[in-house]
């Protein structure tokens, strides 16, 4: 009895333990640790089992534990401005799993910036103030963004069209770039760049060990052709100087500004000297504008003195003398230029107030200004007209003028004038019968007699 009692409380106890160690045994769980591309560690990142309700949170040291039920899994990570990652395991016991550290790519906050120590560095824009030789060279006006080590170039948008210039190593990629000068007017090394952005925005795009002082010109394309890139100027541009030293920076700033003054001021003198071309531009358009209306308003002018002239023709032959005369007086006042209408004009006139058969019309003084005027108007023209037609036209004006002056009682200057418009008529070849007449009026001027139609 005693030794069955023994055998007894024997089991019970190891029925206790077994109890105990059961309920000792943890919970199966994945462990694990979240960080970003910074090395930090990454607070509320959700994580999740595809299939499953087991749902996790990282807290402040990026830590997470999550249960599982063995088999295939799919661990997801997701956080808002990050790049969700997964993680696939294959467990077959329940037991507390170590993962590895997950790391999770955070997004740039702007589409252009520079990777710093603990987070992204936003760039200060720039802007292209001069665009030369369709694009080879162009020269940015903005802030520097300095930076004290190596530069991770990033962007939001994947495939961002940025091209890199500079005189540091880099990544280098067999493209022809242009003829690309920095701040200061030196003239970069464009056989190296990079270039554009990778798809799943990884870290891809650094220079390499720069040394104090290097420059690097991010500038944004809109279009390349024939290897030339050409930077679209609505963009911003950004200005980047590898420069540790806070002392060579304020020089540096102190030589930028300087460089950017006396391009201010090449600006202005440029500017300046197009107003002035503009504005010469303008007058001389204005000039332009004002020949011609002054030459369609002389052309209206013309046309008009010869419809009067010709409605005063018109009326002489008819003998209506009175309004003949008012149209020969409307070509005078209508401010013609042509010389022939003006020419005819006078010389119908005066021979009007010198051979009229109205006597109330003829006015030998008149007929001397009239004549006179006409006289002048060819002498104006003679350039204009072959020699034979001056002759005629001459030989017929100074016809006129001599009937005027006899009909002014100057017969002796009548006789002169005469013999020339006779003289003229000959060596313009003119009819034998026009020659006679003139020689019978100067037959009568030298009698003394004036010459009536």
């Amino acid at each position: 009895m005693q030794r069955a009692r023994y055998i007894n409380e024997a089991f019970v106890i190891l029925g206790l333990l077994i109890l105990s160690l059961v309920g000792c045994q943890k919970d199966p769980a994945i462990k694990g640790k979240v960080i970003d591309n910074f090395n930090q560690p990454l607070k509320g990142v959700a994580i999740s089992i595809e299939g499953m309700q087991f749902t996790a949170t990282t807290d402040e040291k990026g830590e997470y534990s999550i249960p599982y039920v063995p088999g295939k899994i799919k661990i997801n990570y997701n956080i808002s401005r990050y790049k969700s990652e997964r993680l696939e395991l294959d467990i077959a016991t329940k037991e507390q799993i170590p993962a590895k550290t997950i790391t999770l790519f955070k997004y740039p906050p702007t589409e252009i910036c520079i990777k710093g120590e603990n987070d992204y560095v936003k760039l200060k824009p720039a802007k292209i103030i001069e665009n030369k030789d369709g694009g080879r060279q162009f020269l940015l006006s903005g802030e520097i963004n300095f930076t004290s080590g190596p530069i991770s170039i990033m962007s939001e948008k994947p495939k961002a069209t940025y091209v890199v210039f500079g005189r540091a190593s880099m990544a280098e990629l067999p493209i022809a770039l242009p003829i690309v000068k920095d701040i200061f007017g030196n003239v970069l090394d464009t056989k190296k760049a990079i270039t554009g952005f990778s798809e799943n925005k990884s870290e891809q795009f650094s220079v390499i060990n720069p040394t104090p002082g290097d420059c690097f010109i991010l500038i944004p394309v809109f279009r390349r052709l024939d290897n030339l890139f050409l930077p679209e100027k609505k963009l911003p541009a950004y200005i980047l100087v590898y420069q540790p030293d806070a002392s060579a920076r304020s020089e540096l700033v102190e030589k930028y500004s300087a460089a950017m003054a006396q391009k201010e001021m090449q600006n202005k003198k440029a500017e300046e000297a197009r107003r002035q071309r503009e504005e010469a531009k303008r007058l001389e358009d204005e000039r332009l504008k004002e020949e011609q209306r002054l030459a369609r308003e002389n052309a209206q002018k013309n046309q008009n003195a010869r419809t009067y002239w010709e409605e005063g023709e018109r009326n002489y032959k008819k003998r209506n003398y009175e309004l003949a005369m008012e149209y020969y007086q409307k070509v005078i006042q209508s401010g013609a230029s042509d010389i022939f209408v003006l020419r005819d004009t006078h010389n119908s006139m005066a021979w009007i107030y010198a051979t009229c058969q109205n006597a109330n019309f003829r006015n030998g003084q008149k007929a001397i200004k009239h004549a006179q005027a006409s006289l002048e108007f060819w002498e104006k023209a003679r350039l204009k007209i072959d020699r034979q037609k001056y002759y005629k036209f001459l030989s017929e004006t100074l016809d006129t003028l001599a009937a005027a002056y006899a009909e002014a009682g100057q017969f002796e200057q009548a006789s002169v004038t005469q013999e020339k418009a006779t003289d003229n008529a000959v060596l313009a070849h003119a009819p034998a019968s026009l020659v006679t007449k003139y020689r019978n009026r100067l037959n009568l001027y030298q009698k003394r007699l004036t010459y009536t139609e």
